[in-house]
C-alpha cells in the first residue's frame, strides 16, 4: 500500500460493502502517515506489516497469516472486480479456488490479459510462490484443489497510472527481482 494514495481510497470504497474482513499489506512503513491510518481504520482495515522488497511471495505469506475468513479474495488496490454480485455467489459454490482473467488496461490502447487464481479457500496451509507474479499453483496443484473459471474478470489499472520514469523503475526492479 505504500504507493496506494487516491487508488488505495477508491479500492476500499470498492470492496468495503462485500468483503467481510480488509487485509492490507504495508511494505514500506505507509502508517507514519497519519492520513492513510486513519483512513484505512475508518474504513475498519486491518493493517499488516509484510517485505516485498526481494521476494512478492514472502510479503504475500506474512498477510495471509492474519486472513481470517473461510474464503480469500486477494485484490491488489489498483485493481477491481467488474460484477460483485457473482463474487458473493461464487464463494458458496464447491470449487476450493477460482481463475479470473485480468484485463491490464495500457495507456497505448488495448488490455493485456493475463489469468491467475485470486479467489481461494483459507485452510491456513495456502502457500505463495514465485519471486514476481506470485502464484498459490503450486499448493492448489499439490492439495489437489478444484480450480473453475471465474464468470467475471478483474480490471487493472495499475499501467495507467504511471508516467514513463516509474514504468521504467517498475521493470527494472523487475528485472532485479528475476536476478535474485
Amino acid at each position: 500500500m505504500h504507493k496506494g494514495g487516491r487508488d488505495l481510497y477508491d479500492w476500499l470504497d470498492h470492496v468495503w460493502s462485500w468483503a467481510d474482513e480488509i487485509v492490507v499489506g504495508d511494505d514500506r512503513g505507509s502508517l507514519k502517515d497519519k492520513d492513510i491510518t486513519h483512513m484505512l481504520q475508518w474504513w475498519g482495515a486491518k493493517v499488516v506489516p509484510c517485505d516485498m522488497s526481494i521476494d512478492y511471495s514472502v510479503g504475500r505469506n506474512q498477510i495471509l497469516k492474519y486472513c481470517t475468513g473461510d474464503v480469500i479474495v486477494q485484490l491488489d488496490y489498483d485493481e477491481r472486480i467488474q460484477q460483485i454480485s457473482s463474487i458473493i455467489r461464487m464463494v458458496l459454490l464447491p470449487p476450493q479456488a477460482w481463475m479470473f482473467s485480468i484485463d491490464n488496461l495500457q495507456k497505448q490502447g488495448a488490455a493485456v490479459v493475463s489469468e491467475t487464481i485470486r479467489i481461494f479457500k483459507n485452510d491456513k496451509k495456502v502457500t505463495y510462490w514465485g519471486r514476481l507474479h506470485e502464484t498459490i499453483d503450486d499448493y492448489v496443484k499439490k492439495e489437489r484443489w478444484t480450480v473453475s473459471a471465474s464468470p467475471v474478470k478483474i480490471t487493472h489499472y495499475g499501467y495507467l497510472n504511471q508516467d514513463s520514469k516509474t514504468a521504467w523503475n517498475k521493470m527494472q526492479k523487475y528485472i532485479d527481482i528475476n536476478l535474485a
